[in-house]
C-alpha cells in the first residue's frame, strides 16, 4: 500500500475559522477510497473547508485530464462526490 501525505491546519481570519487540507492521493481505487473516507474526520459542516492537492481522479471528464478513462476508479470518484456533497465543497 502506498502511503500519501495530508497536511491539515485551521486558521482564523476576521473571526472566521477556515479548515485547510492539502492531500496527495494514491492512484489505486481502494487507497483513494480510504483517503476520501478518512477526510470525513478532518472536515466539519461548521467550518469553511478548503481542500487542495493531487486527487489523482477524474471528477468531471469535461474539465479533468482529457483523454483519460473517466470510469477508472469509479468507486473512489463516487466517494469523492459524496464528500463534496456532504461538506458543500465546490470543484473550481
Amino acid at each position: 500500500m502506498t502511503t500519501k501525505a495530508a497536511l491539515l491546519t485551521e486558521i482564523t481570519i476576521d473571526d472566521q475559522e477556515i479548515n485547510l487540507v492539502n492531500i496527495d492521493t494514491p492512484r489505486t481505487n481502494t487507497e483513494q477510497q480510504h483517503i476520501y473516507k478518512s477526510l470525513h474526520n478532518c472536515l466539519t459542516t461548521d467550518d469553511n473547508n478548503i481542500i487542495g492537492g493531487d486527487f489523482n481522479s477524474i471528477s468531471d471528464p469535461k474539465h479533468d485530464r482529457l483523454g483519460r478513462n473517466p470510469n477508472a476508479r469509479k468507486s473512489a470518484n463516487n466517494d469523492l462526490t459524496d464528500l463534496t456533497a456532504q461538506f458543500q465543497l465546490t470543484d473550481i
